[in-house]
């Protein structure tokens, strides 16, 4: 199901789209798929996709299920097989803007650079806030939202983000450094950020085009730039520095499958240094895949196992104040990484 600012989203988009492409006429089943595909060839296949969706959607919670039906099997002609001789030409695609690539690395001058920039505006408080939490859980920018910190028995409930269908995103429960500096500024730099949202919705999509124009500012000729996913993709090249298992990096970034392993971080680039703590259950805890299309037997829907299942349900409750026992790790494990560094501003 999407979540109430997706469904915001696709309401708008859908409305652009009846006005843009139907030219006022009324939005029969028929003109919207005939619509959808007169306009493939204009738009890369990731963003015809999400068009598709925010139309079958918007028919759909009107009552016309017969209509979203037929959107929702509408196929985009420029990658479909439709006439028995392979992928249509590319050739016939209309130019469409540059995809802006992701920075995967950053070094630490151009981290201090990048900071002091966002000191300086004036609502740099929850642009920082998030940088810090991403640079230090290594979550998605729209888990963000979704954080339940308890800083007293240093746990992190991350619900997954990207489960359309199952098949991407997953929860997860990280373990905090014991350091009481560090679980203070992960518990208030989530408020500020949760707190910003709650005012005003839509500011992860403001953190990002700010981050987006320090950037191109400080580095007009790159053609990669920082963004927040480059800190999701730093704390996965260092999980691979430090030699955890593909399904233990797959549970803490929270992947349905080990197959995204290869996408995020370069073990070579890598620190070594996380701002989470290594409890050694993190592979147990993985009940993913090789890869997104296949599913295990009896997989259940959260991927939260019951042991920590039951720990990430007591976050919504009062705490405990024993502190939850993890196991420990073998001597020549990534337990032994290198003390974090990330302690940052104090939120």
């Amino acid at each position: 199901m999407p979540t109430e600012k997706t469904k915001q989203d696709y309401r708008k988009l859908a409305q652009h789209f009846y006005d843009k492409r139907l030219n006022g006429e009324p939005p029969t089943p028929k003109k919207i798929t005939d619509a959808l595909q007169k306009c493939c060839h204009q738009y890369r296949p990731a963003y015809w996709r999400r068009l598709r969706n925010a139309v079958e959607f918007d028919q759909r919670e009107k009552g016309y299920e017969e209509s979203a039906e037929r959107i929702k099997h509408t196929r985009n002609l420029m990658t479909t097989i439709s006439t028995g001789e392979g992928i249509i030409d590319s050739t016939l695609r209309g130019e469409t803007p540059p995809k802006q690539k992701r920075a995967k690395s950053i070094s630490p001058d151009d981290i201090e650079k990048l900071m002091q920039a966002v000191k300086e505006l004036n609502d740099g408080k929850e642009t920082s806030a998030a940088i810090f939490l991403v640079r230090n859980l290594g979550v998605r920018p729209i888990e963000l939202l979704s954080l339940q910190v308890d800083k007293e028995r240093g746990l992190v409930h991350v619900v997954g983000a990207k489960k359309s269908g199952g098949l991407r995103g997953a929860d997860r429960v990280l373990t905090l450094p014991d350091d009481p500096h560090i679980r203070r500024n992960i518990a208030g730099a989530a408020r500020i950020v949760q707190r910003a949202e709650r005012e005003k919705g839509g500011v992860v999509h403001r953190i990002q085009s700010r981050l987006d124009r320090i950037s191109r500012r400080l580095w007009p000729r790159r053609q990669a730039r920082p963004s927040l996913y480059t800190f999701r993709h730093a704390l996965g090249g260092n999980l691979k520095a430090m030699g955890l298992s593909r399904p233990a990096i797959a549970y803490i970034m929270g992947h349905q499958s080990t197959k995204s392993v290869e996408v995020y971080g370069d073990r070579r680039k890598g620190s070594g240094t996380i701002g989470i703590k290594i409890s050694g259950n993190e592979a147990q805890a993985f009940q993913g895949r090789e890869n997104h299309r296949e599913a295990p037997d009896g997989l259940p829907e959260s991927k939260i196992p019951p042991a920590l299942r039951s720990v990430a349900d007591s976050l919504k409750s009062q705490p405990s104040e024993t502190p939850v026992q993890q196991k420990e790790k073998p001597a020549q494990s990534a337990a032994s990484a290198p003390p974090n560094r990330f302690r940052g501003p104090s939120f």
